[in-house]
């Protein structure tokens, strides 16, 4: 299905009505006389047209990138802002940093996941700690199983230093391999994007992911 095209006149209503917004904290209607104003000014209307064909053809979502503008430089521009290269780079920046906290977020839930279902896997199988929970998994070939279905993140494997020897140690050949495949081969990486979710969240990169664990599967314990 075609995306809508936005029109000079969605553009020329939304940029009055978020500046108002924004920066005079008041709300006016989006056809108001600041509206027809602009419409009967060629040259306002081809600063208008021009954001308009740029939104289009990039598919950016104008009342987001209008209302940003506004939020940034917190007073009155003219239109011919919304196409000036520095705004765009600008809020392109902003976008990127909005899909990085995302994915950093989204690493994050799924480490706490991880820690979250081995304590109470802990807790029904009356383990003590990760050692012997980790034991466990390696003697009954669970490890990949849990990789795989998701109950414990490759993000979360990835943060333990001697995961190439806990690979290695595995009996099933199938399940070494996906370990190695999906972990090992690539845990430098991996491990760095964990690391910037947990600093992002708890200001500390430097973690044990061993003592963490230890002590949500302690924490359990005693619930």
């Amino acid at each position: 299905m075609d995306t809508k095209k936005i029109t000079v006149d969605d553009i020329i209503g939304m940029y009055y009505f978020q500046y108002f917004r924004v920066v005079k904290d008041k709300f006016i209607t989006k056809d108001g006389k600041h509206y027809n104003k602009a419409k009967n000014d060629p040259k306002l209307v081809l600063a208008f047209t021009k954001c308009a064909k740029y939104i289009n053809e990039h598919n950016i979502d104008y009342v987001d990138y209008i209302s940003n503008t506004f939020e940034h430089y917190r007073k009155f521009l003219h239109p011919k802002v919304l196409i000036n290269i520095g705004n765009i780079r600008r809020y392109q920046t902003v976008i990127d940093e909005r899909e990085d906290a995302k994915h950093l977020t989204n690493i994050y839930d799924h480490l706490i996941k991880s820690i979250r279902f081995i304590a109470l896997q802990c807790k029904v199988l009356e383990f003590d700690d990760i050692n012997q929970y980790m034991t466990y998994c390696i003697n009954n070939d669970l490890l990949a199983k849990y990789l795989m279905s998701g109950k414990i993140s490759k993000y979360y494997l990835a943060l333990f230093r001697n995961m190439e020897n806990i690979a290695s140690v595995i009996s099933s050949p199938d399940s070494r391999h996906e370990i190695e495949r999906v972990v090992v081969m690539h845990r430098e990486s991996i491990n760095i994007e964990a690391r910037k979710a947990i600093k992002r969240f708890t200001g500390n990169s430097n973690v044990s992911i061993i003592n963490v664990t230890n002590h949500n599967i302690n924490k359990i314990l005693g619930e």
